[in-house]
């Protein structure tokens, strides 16, 4: 499991061999192996709210904090299969009325910095899946996005 403690902004590690990601003071393992009854069972699952459901997939939101950030978090699962997860870092104070094209675009330069510094190459393409930072215009947001490969060995 890698750490990024350069990036104090983010007490978040993903491991590079597994896909698994893990935010400090959250018992929650987001994980290929992560199943929908599994995620709702838990604490971090009692929170989330049901954002879409649109057979075979439900999409599933959560805010989790760590030391110093919060983090919405959305869960998209295919028939109760973890298919992708997108981690967004909420600034403090953010609203559509100082909002800017400048800021996310800065965010998404440390998501950019966090994912090289975990993964140490590009494209991050491992045989469990993906990570991606993304500047999103139609959201107006930036995040990561980790996709689970669907031939994922689950154990």
């Amino acid at each position: 499991m890698v750490s990024i403690p350069q990036y104090k902004k983010y007490i978040m590690s993903i491991d590079p061999a597994s896909g698994n990601v893990e935010l400090e003071g959250s018992e929650l393992v987001i994980s290929s192996n992560l199943t929908l009854s599994e995620f709702l069972s838990s604490s971090a699952g009692a929170f989330a709210q049901l954002d879409v459901r649109n057979a075979p997939y439900e999409t599933y939101s959560i805010s989790l904090k760590d030391s110093l950030s919060t983090f919405g978090v959305s869960l998209v699962f295919e028939s109760q299969r973890l298919d992708s997860a997108r981690l967004e870092k909420i600034t403090p104070g953010s609203t559509w009325a100082n909002w800017s094209q400048e800021n996310e675009l800065e965010g998404k330069s440390e998501n950019d910095k966090m994912l090289m510094a975990t993964f140490r190459e590009t494209p991050h393409k491992f045989p469990w899946g993906e990570a991606v930072s993304v500047f999103d215009p139609r959201s107006g947001s930036a995040h990561i996005t980790i996709r689970y490969s669907k031939n994922v060995i689950h154990s």
